[in-house]
C-alpha cells in the first residue's frame, strides 16, 4: 500500500482500557472458578460476548440468570452437533440454553484493530428487543463508529457468517488477477445470494 494513502494510528482512550482489562483478565485467570467475580456480582448493565462462535454455549449457559442484556460479537454457524446436518446460529444457541436472556448481536463488516484504532467503521446493532437495541447504539455510537439499529436477528446474523464466504473468495479473484469487473459481478451476485438465503431462514 501506497504510504500516502494509509491511515494513521492514533492514539484512543481504548489503549488505556486495553491494557487494564488484559490487567485483569490476567488476575483473573489466576483464580479458581469459585473466586471469579459473575457479570451479576460485578452489577454489569450490559455484557458483551467477545469470543470465537464455538465458546458462546458455554459463556451464555454460565449467563443464563444474569440481569443485564447480553449480547456477542461472535459471526458465524455453530459447529453441528452428533446427528445434527447443520450449525446453529447464536440466537439460537440462546434459545437453547438461556432463553430468558435479554439478548443480541453486534454485528458488521469490521476488524476489531481498526476499531480500537478510532478509524472509521460501522456495525449493526440486533435484538427483538427495542431497548436492548437502542442501548447498544448509546453505548457504541461515536464520530468513528456508526451503530444502527436492526430488529433482523437472523438476517444480521447470516449476514455476518456468509459474507465471510465473500470476502475470501473476492480475494482470490484479485490474487487470480481477474479486474475489476470480475470483482465487481463477484461482490454484486454474492449480495443476492446472502439476501436469498437470509429471506430463506
Amino acid at each position: 500500500v501506497d504510504p500516502k494513502f494509509r491511515v494513521p494510528v492514533r492514539p484512543s482512550k481504548l489503549d488505556a482500557f486495553a491494557q487494564k482489562l488484559s490487567d485483569w483478565l490476567r488476575v483473573e485467570a489466576g483464580k479458581s472458578r469459585k473466586q471469579r467475580r459473575t457479570a451479576k456480582q460485578m452489577h454489569a448493565d450490559l455484557v458483551v460476548l467477545g469470543t470465537p462462535m464455538a465458546a458462546l454455549r458455554a459463556w451464555l449457559t454460565q449467563l443464563r440468570t444474569c440481569s443485564a442484556p447480553v449480547v456477542w460479537l461472535c459471526k458465524g454457524f455453530e459447529a453441528p452437533a452428533p446427528g445434527q446436518t447443520y450449525g446453529l446460529l447464536g440466537h439460537e444457541v440462546c434459545a437453547q440454553v438461556a432463553p430468558g436472556l435479554c439478548a443480541g448481536v453486534l454485528s458488521g463488516p469490521s476488524f476489531a484493530v481498526e476499531v480500537a484504532r478510532g478509524q472509521p467503521s460501522a456495525l449493526v446493532a440486533a435484538s427483538a428487543d427495542t431497548a436492548l437495541r437502542q442501548l447498544l447504539v448509546q453505548a457504541f455510537h461515536s464520530s468513528a463508529l456508526r451503530v444502527y439499529e436492526n430488529p433482523d436477528v437472523v438476517g444480521v446474523e447470516v449476514g455476518g457468517a456468509v459474507k465471510n464466504v465473500l470476502a475470501i473468495a473476492t480475494g482470490l479473484c484479485d490474487g487470480l488477477a481477474l479486474g475489476l469487473n470480475a470483482r465487481a459481478a463477484l461482490i454484486t451476485r454474492g449480495l443476492a445470494e446472502i439476501t436469498r438465503l437470509g429471506l430463506a431462514l
